[in-house]
């Protein structure tokens, strides 16, 4: 019952700051982007934005796709997560 009642407090907490709200928004709207997309569609410097995508991938709330040579890193929703998480536990 505690690691569930984590991993929902980590959920909630994933939409308890206004940038992390507007990054999910901006991904949710555009499906994948870039750092520097996220960066360029939003009002927030590029360390504002670090660390919050660092919050939203460790809540896994965003994904990212794996880095290769040369490739860039896109980032875009979990949407399994966003669709089942708060059914599991409601």
């Amino acid at each position: 019952m505690d690691d569930e009642n984590t991993l929902l407090a980590q959920f909630f907490k994933s939409f308890a700051h206004p940038t992390r709200i507007g990054i999910v928004k901006i991904l949710r709207e555009k499906k994948k982007m870039n750092f520097t997309g996220l960066v360029d569609s939003s009002k927030f410097s590029w360390g504002t934005i670090s660390d919050h995508l660092k919050f939203l991938t460790k809540s896994g709330v965003v994904k990212k796709t794996a880095r290769r040579k040369n490739a860039e890193v896109l980032y875009f929703i979990d949407e399994k997560i966003m669709r089942n998480f708060p059914k599991k536990f409601f």
